[in-house]
């Protein structure tokens, strides 16, 4: 099982779930914030409970499933078992290249009554394909990251998350 709800998350009126990889860097040392700057001090996600060992080692399953042929299968999958309506991907972590972008723009063309949504600081990545995003996708920018000038406050959608 790769979608999992916390206690926040539950609250929510539609069936919400994260998918989240390891924040910073995966134990096989993938950078998986790329574009990480002043954030990468403050990170939430490398302190408490994602500390936790077995949470960590849920991490690093859903990394290296993610680097596998197999994962959107898999997702699509899951999707279905948990009957998920909306999805934040990366909880934690972030798009760490165009191959991984791939496979969940793939698994959200694929399920387009489900809501994906995704806070990134990797905007010029995103800014290249603006027009492959499907319409069931919001991207959000996150401030603290090594391109925050490419973020246009007054037309793209953004948030300060550290």
């Amino acid at each position: 099982m790769f979608l999992v709800r916390n206690s926040k998350i539950k609250k929510s009126e539609k069936r919400t779930f994260n998918f989240g990889i390891p924040a910073y860097l995966s134990n096989t040392g993938l950078k998986t914030c790329p574009n990480a700057g002043a954030c990468a001090k403050g990170c939430y996600a490398l302190a408490g409970a994602y500390r936790f060992s077995n949470v960590a080692q849920a991490f690093e399953r859903r990394l290296t499933a993610t680097q596998d042929d197999a994962f959107v299968d898999q997702m699509l999958a899951d999707i279905d078992k948990q009957r998920a309506e909306r999805i934040r991907i990366h909880d934690s972590g972030d798009f760490y290249n165009e191959e991984y972008l791939d496979r969940w723009l793939r698994i959200m063309r694929s399920r387009p009554e489900v809501e994906f949504y995704a806070y990134t600081k990797m905007v010029s990545l995103f800014k290249k394909r603006a027009k492959d995003l499907p319409k069931n996708f919001t991207v959000i920018y996150s401030f603290g990251g090594t391109e925050d000038r490419l973020i246009d406050v007054t037309k793209d959608r953004h948030s300060l998350v550290f």
